[in-house]
């Protein structure tokens, strides 16, 4: 969608116009109720932090969420490089933007990251507050279009762009796309959605701990369970 209104547009890239359906992929991620890595980043945290799940278990969440949504990434830029999904002049578009992601320093990118993480974590927080599917589709729009408009990084969108132009581009290669891009973007993400926002949300409502707020999730874990993920039946 991007490339289709920034070529349409003829945006050098993707600005105000090109990013309009930017969020179209996060809404139905969202609505949809599938998992998305970034989602991630809040809701697991907090209950990790509560001491209601444990640490180990939410590392392999993440690790298992975000095989299958870079597996994805990986699949769908090969649906776009090799097959004729976009014409000429939207596949020049799409290399350019995909150079442009490529071409940006690790600490660029990891910067940028950082804010798109914060800004997908904080979605998720304000989804709670949200009654209607109307108010919903609103949030996501306005928070994702701000990513894709500010040109910041998510890991997700961000790598199908650069592994699209590996396809592509004989001078890139996928495999060094991983420590170069893939890594610091990765890095980021998180680190935006647990610092600015599961973190934050986790210190508001710390004082309610003992209250009857979370008793619906159960019993808090003893320190050994909640490093080694021990299923709540085996504790006893």
């Amino acid at each position: 969608a991007r490339v289709v209104f920034a070529e349409s547009a003829q945006e050098a890239t993707p600005g105000i116009v090109g990013n309009i359906l930017y969020p179209v992929g996060f809404l139905i991620i969202v609505l949809g109720r599938y998992q998305l890595f970034t989602e991630n980043t809040l809701t697991p945290v907090v209950l990790v932090l509560t001491k209601l799940a444990s640490a180990a278990n939410l590392m392999r969440l993440w690790l298992v969420v975000l095989i299958a949504n870079m597996a994805g990434a990986i699949a769908v830029a090969a649906l776009l490089a090799y097959f004729d999904v976009l014409n000429p002049a939207r596949l020049a578009k799409a290399v350019e933007i995909g150079r442009h992601a490529h071409e940006a320093g690790w600490f660029d990118v990891f910067s940028k990251a950082i804010i798109a993480g914060w800004i997908v974590a904080a979605m998720v927080w304000l989804m709670h507050a949200c009654k209607d599917t109307v108010s919903r589709v609103l949030l996501v729009w306005i928070l994702m279009y701000f990513i894709g408009v500010g040109g910041f990084f998510h890991v997700i969108t961000s790598s199908v762009e650069v592994f699209f132009l590996a396809f592509r581009e004989s001078d890139v290669d996928l495999l060094p796309l991983l420590p170069s891009f893939v890594l610091p973007v990765l890095l980021g993400n998180p680190i935006g959605g647990v610092t600015f926002v599961a973190v934050l949300n986790y210190a508001l409502f710390a004082e309610h701990k003992d209250s009857k707020l979370f008793e619906r999730y159960g019993d808090r874990l003893n320190w050994r369970d909640w490093l080694l993920g021990v299923d709540k039946k085996h504790r006893h």
